[in-house]
């Protein structure tokens, strides 16, 4: 199944991009994705370990199950004063 991720801050920094799409296994959950993603695109690596993933506007787990074709927020912590 296809996952679209819309990153921001410094993910979407480093992949130079807003938005890319995953081939991943139908039924992967959140924490799979994650894994998926680093495995892929390494330079992302060091950001998605910490980064909150939402679906549908909601903030959700590693264990919250994905559906073909949706859209998931990848948003890294960010950090300023």
């Amino acid at each position: 199944m296809i996952v679209h991720i819309r990153l921001f801050a410094a993910a979407k920094d480093v992949m130079k991009s807003e938005q890319i799409s995953l081939e991943i296994r139908n039924g992967a959950t959140i924490g799979e994705l994650r894994t998926t993603l680093s495995a892929k695109h390494p330079e992302l690596a060091s950001i998605t370990g910490h980064s909150l993933f939402a679906v549908a506007n909601d903030y959700v787990g590693n264990e919250h199950v994905l559906e073909d074709e949706t859209t998931v927020a990848c948003i890294p912590p960010v950090s300023g004063g």
